[in-house]
């Protein structure tokens, strides 16, 4: 058994043949301990004595191939080392779903409690132990890579496992205006705080206290459906508000009927989020674009019988089809609008921010991002998903357009964080080489400021001070930067500070051992 290892493995040979034996815990890091299996360490060593060129993307199609197809290959050996190979691949995207899983429910108190990275990490391995199963509609002709592809299946049926586990909670069972009923204040203030703007929790949560005391459901009060209030009820609601209003801190202005629907709704919103994760599913009756369009085959018919792995033609296909899908999508981004591109960076740039942070950003309302970032993801994957049938020869179906939805969200990832890192990266070449070897041996080599003290003859509290001034001139640098690049002011940004120095901080620890 190895060491801990970084979990994107650099080398093919362990990349195929090695497995996730345990985790162990490193103040706030979960580190995947690996083992190897020697048979697939040998079997991978002698591929790669035939082909030292063949990228993981390239072993890994090869792998499915001759797993799919049952074909005896001479160098593959057998069929289930090509089962083995493939599961030693998913492991690291296995890692990745576990990890991406317990951060997203870790704010919902009954998942926290019940899961752990480990038993999202269980849940995935299960499935991607059975790779053929996991990959079996995985298109060879559609330029997807199968760890990205694979990524997004295994989160869609983790996600629906611990749903169907946790039908039974009596905590999600109730829906819109039961919610409500069945609300306490205390959760009520929690749901709503950092979600609206703290000034209005205290108005928003007296309209739910008139709600509950007009509105009385003539169906049982505990039933998980309830019928909405009459027109009278609501005229009553707005009276108890109107007349209880100067009880406020900031009693603020009279509200109507209108006013009084939309933020119960926005409270309805808020408990079913605090209380729930928020679970998305593509609707497989229906076409992705949203189209009627029906392409005539439910079966993706694959002509590959000359297909191989490790052949220079397969190698060129695949470099070139991937050049050709970063000029499809930067043309198609760079025809949005750029209200629509701010939109989208804040979004997948890796400051880990929430609609609401970016609507505080942005200066707009909560669900004027949502609609927004919708149409604007599906404007995009019309537009790929058009220019891959023009450019690259593919016939469309549902289950094509699904597939291309893969590399599309990888790119975004790519393109937005390559937008935000490199507002970080341009500063680099001015930090002279006393300040790059402090950076190293702080968050490279993990030393403490008392070590990094004796080892350059400096006293600790100017290790401490030097490292403060070096993160401040990062995190000064980012923020006036980003506000530039965006067309906003600084202070726009003082929503997320946090996110930022967070994800400053992140990118340190990234970029501190090439800095050496």
């Amino acid at each position: 058994m190895r060491q801990p290892k970084m979990a994107e493995n650099s080398d093919i040979v362990s990349t195929f043949s090695e497995f996730i034996l345990s985790f162990q815990e490193n103040s706030d890091r979960i580190i995947p301990i690996w083992q190897a299996y020697p048979k697939l360490q040998r079997n991978m060593q002698h591929l790669l004595e035939l082909d030292t060129d063949a990228t993981e993307e390239l072993w890994a199609r090869y792998f499915l191939k001759i797993f799919r197809e049952g074909v005896e290959a001479k160098t593959c050996c057998r069929k289930d080392y090509a089962q083995g190979h493939l599961s030693a691949y998913l492991q690291t995207t296995c890692y990745s779903v576990a990890l991406q899983l317990g951060h997203k429910h870790s704010r919902v108190d009954i998942f926290r409690r019940v899961y752990t990275y480990q038993d999202y990490f269980q849940k995935a391995n299960v499935l991607a132990s059975n790779p053929g199963e996991l990959l079996k509609k995985f298109n060879f002709a559609v330029p997807s890579k199968i760890k990205a592809y694979a990524q997004a299946l295994l989160e869609r049926a983790v996600i629906e496992q611990i749903r169907r586990e946790n039908r039974h909670t009596s905590g999600l069972r109730f829906v819109g205006w039961g919610l409500l009923r069945n609300t306490r204040r205390r959760e009520l203030q929690a749901a709503l705080i950092g979600r609206i703007n703290q000034n209005r929790v205290e108005q928003h949560v007296l309209i739910w206290q008139c709600f509950k005391e007009i509105y009385v459901p003539k169906t049982n009060s505990g039933s998980r459906h309830l019928a909405p209030p009459n027109n009278e009820e609501f005229q009553q609601i707005v009276r108890c508000y109107n007349q209880r209003r100067l009880e406020l801190s900031e009693p603020g202005e009279t509200v109507d009927e209108s006013q009084i629907a939309q933020i119960l709704e926005v409270c309805t919103c808020a408990v079913r989020d605090w209380r729930t994760v928020s679970f998305s599913y593509p609707d497989t009756n229906r076409d992705i674009l949203g189209s009627s369009t029906d392409y005539g085959w439910e079966t993706i018919i694959q002509d590959s019988s000359d297909y191989r792995a490790n052949e220079p033609l397969a190698k060129l296909e695949q470099q070139e089809a991937w050049q050709e899908i970063n000029h499809i999508l930067a043309k198609a981004f760079s025809q949005l609008s750029v209200d629509k591109q701010n939109l989208i960076r804040l979004s997948r740039a890796g400051l880990g921010l929430t609609q609401t942070e970016i609507a505080l950003v942005l200066n707009l309302k909560q669900y004027q991002i949502s609609r927004q970032y919708k149409r604007c993801q599906r404007s995009l994957l019309q537009y790929f998903t058009q220019g891959c049938s023009e450019s690259l020869n593919i016939n469309l179906s549902n289950e094509v357009i699904e597939q291309l939805d893969v590399p599309l969200q990888e790119w975004l990832q790519k393109h937005c964080q390559e937008f935000s890192t490199s507002i970080l990266e341009s500063i680099v070449p001015s930090i002279n080489s006393g300040d790059r070897r402090l950076l190293q041996f702080y968050y490279c080599q993990n030393w403490s400021a008392e070590q990094i003290g004796r080892e350059l003859g400096i006293k600790t509290s100017s290790v401490k001070n030097k490292l403060t001034n070096l993160k401040n001139m990062f995190l000064n640098h980012f923020t006036i930067n980003l506000a530039t690049k965006l067309e906003i002011e600084s202070k726009s940004l003082a929503a997320i500070a946090d996110k930022i120095a967070a994800f400053v901080e992140n990118w340190l620890h990234t970029i501190a051992c090439p800095l050496s």
